[in-house]
């Protein structure tokens, strides 16, 4: 497969390629069979021995909660990263906590677009709803997380979920030090995947050269702004089943 892989991508275009990755990962079976052959898909890999799975819609603080994690809980073995509902189910039939991540549809979108050439924003709207609606089925099941606090205070989600699953993770501590070893694991998970010129555009934090999510908006047609808003109602039904200690 890791031999294969340079030849597919010089011969398939991105936007196919994309297309077959969506597919793969939506499917209830395939899903699993993609992330246990894939390397690329190591890290999403859900097994007896995992720990913790981390999931969201992409750009939705799935890298920094990773790095966090790990940051605080070395050799733990978590999965992230499939972007699907699939490695949530994973999780929750082999009895593993399950953190899923929600950022607000516009922000979270206008982001996917400027990471993923190969999305269309109809593309992005859709994988946004097709994700969360899956979700919602077992959203009381999970620890569901905005993305504000997740990026703000990822200690306390840990301790979140020490409480409502039983577990004895390590809190992370947000310091200086620590933020520096969180922000250079995150840029090294992105640079294999991308070229360096392109790092400052891709990676996931904070960067000035990446475009305002208004921005990205404003050129959008009507009709996909109004298609992109609808989405506020389905944030707002997930976030709903945000679990709080008592």
């Amino acid at each position: 497969m890791a031999i294969l892989r340079p030849m597919v991508r010089a011969a398939v275009p991105v936007n196919i390629r994309a297309r077959v990755h969506w597919a793969l990962i939506r499917h209830r079976w395939l899903s699993e069979v993609f992330a246990n052959i894939d390397p690329s898909m190591e890290m999403s890999r859900v097994s007896d021995g995992t720990r913790l799975v981390i999931d969201g819609y992409p750009r939705s603080g799935n890298s920094y909660a990773r790095a966090a994690f790990l940051q605080a809980n070395r050799d733990t073995l978590i999965s992230t990263h499939r972007h699907s509902p699939r490695s949530v189910e994973a999780g929750l039939r082999r009895g593993i906590p399950v953190i899923v991540l929600l950022r607000p549809p516009r922000a979270a979108i206008a982001s996917a677009l400027q990471y993923e050439p190969s999305f269309s924003p109809g593309q992005a709207i859709d994988l946004y709803r097709w994700f969360y609606e899956d979700i919602l089925p077992v959203a009381d099941d999970v620890l569901i997380e905005p993305f504000a606090e997740v990026t703000a205070d990822f200690g306390q989600v840990i301790r979140r979920c020490n409480q409502r699953y039983g577990t004895d993770f390590v809190p992370y501590e947000r310091t200086p030090e620590a933020e520096l070893a969180v922000a250079e694991m995150i840029d090294q998970m992105a640079s294999r995947m991308f070229r360096p010129e392109d790092m400052a555009h891709v990676v996931a934090r904070p960067s000035l050269s990446r475009r305002a999510a208004d921005d990205i908006i404003g050129i959008l047609d009507d009709r996909t702004v109004t298609r992109l808003d609808d989405l506020n109602a389905l944030h707002d039904d997930v976030l709903a089943h945000r679990w709080q200690p008592d």
